[in-house]
């Protein structure tokens, strides 16, 4: 009787057992989904670098080099250009080191074989600290050396983004400096219209001068990634300078007459978003409205239309953020990284959501443990992609 008691026990307390694992499974589906669906890898002997990469194909990750130690007063040592293998986790040393040193650079791969070195703080001797500059490098795989090349426009740093455009060309935004850099001719030019500030001061001799310097050329400032549509325009998503005024908080630029126009307001004022373009041509813009979480929510999203150039309501991220990641694999459009809260209390994001085009709804799958305001990404392929905290994630 003993024996048959205990066999009962033993039995109700596997399914109760089995009915936790079961109910646990069922909250916590969409994680347990995502350990299939995602997969996060750490890098280990990257170069002793903050530089961002440049995918350079064959599993290799390519680092222009850096100053040893960034921000110090001591006499700096060049760290030169290194390429890094992914597969092995192995860095490889280059004897070849940048023309003019350089930290916090933009790195981006081009045609034949070469990456753009942009940007970046440079020592300047007539001016203590660091200096953001224009300076531009390109560096040959083939013949493992690097040369100058004209200065670009605009100053650039590691934060600058770019859209590698359908017709070849690249576009670079930095704030609300946008230019042009062509592979082929290796030139820079200005997008659009370039606007001055006008200031004007008296001399001892008491002569007036006229000192203009350059503004901007994009028409609002526009803090989220810019998206290439179908018909080869660039469209940015802007913010208003005031929270009330829901107008002109986009941005269209035409290529081929080089030339900025306003697009239609979102439907409410803008802010630091996360923007991708689905499989259908449409725009997903997701997340924060504005820090203050009193004035705007931070997990509203919408979608734009090219082809009615409107705005319309989607479902809400899971869990809201500013200056969020979005990256596409598997078919699939991921969101991660980014910040929640007030500008004063900022928490950092470590989930990851994804938007199911067909339903129009997110879904939190996965926690990438990856806690910052902002995580770039580098496209591996439409499987892969190498973000900033030196991890690969599979889809």
């Amino acid at each position: 009787m003993l024996n048959k008691i205990k066999a009962f026990m033993l039995s109700r307390k596997a399914v109760v057992l089995l009915a936790v694992f079961i109910a646990y499974a069922f909250f916590s589906v969409n994680n347990a989904y995502a350990l299939f669906e995602v997969s996060i890898k750490k890098l280990r002997n990257l170069p002793k670098t903050y530089q961002y990469p440049a995918y350079i194909g064959d599993n290799k990750l390519f680092f222009a080099g850096d100053y040893e130690k960034e921000y110090s007063n001591k006499p700096e040592k060049i760290t030169c250009a290194s390429v890094y293998d992914m597969k092995k986790q192995k860095n490889i040393p280059l004897n070849a080191c940048m023309n003019i040193p350089r930290s916090m650079y933009i790195s981006i791969t081009l045609p034949e074989d070469r990456v753009l070195v942009l940007g970046g703080f440079n020592k300047n001797e007539k001016m203590p600290g660091w200096t953001e500059r224009e300076y531009a490098e390109i560096y040959d795989i083939k013949t493992n050396k690097f040369r100058t090349i004209g200065n670009a426009t605009f100053k650039h740093n590691h934060r600058s983004s770019y859209v590698k455009l359908n017709n070849g060309k690249i576009l670079i935004q930095s704030g609300m400096f946008v230019e042009i850099f062509d592979p082929k001719t290796e030139k820079f030019r200005v997008a659009g219209k370039l606007k001055y500030k006008t200031k004007i001061y008296t001399d001892k001799k008491g002569n007036k001068h006229i000192n203009k310097t350059p503004s901007a050329n994009l028409p609002i400032k526009c803090p989220s990634e810019a998206v290439e549509l179908d018909n080869g325009n660039i469209f940015f998503v802007g913010v208003s300078t005031d929270k009330n005024d829901k107008s002109k908080n986009t941005v269209i630029y035409n290529p081929e007459i080089n030339e900025f126009t306003f697009g239609p307001s979102q439907i409410t004022p803008g802010g630091h978003r996360a923007t991708a373009k689905l499989s259908d041509g449409r725009i997903l813009v997701a997340g924060i409205r504005y820090f203050d979480t009193k004035n705007g929510k931070q997990n509203e999203c919408e979608i734009y239309n090219p082809r009615t150039n409107t705005f319309m309501i989607t479902d809400n991220l899971k869990t809201g953020r500013a200056g969020g990641t979005i990256v596409q694999g598997n078919k699939k459009t991921y969101i991660f990284a980014g910040s929640v809260g007030d500008s004063d209390f900022l928490k950092h994001r470590k989930d990851m959501n994804t938007y199911n085009e067909k339903t129009g709804k997110w879904k939190t799958v996965w926690n990438p443990k990856i806690r910052s305001l902002d995580s770039r990404i580098l496209y591996i392929d439409y499987k892969t992609v190498y973000n900033g905290a030196h991890r690969l994630i599979k889809f």
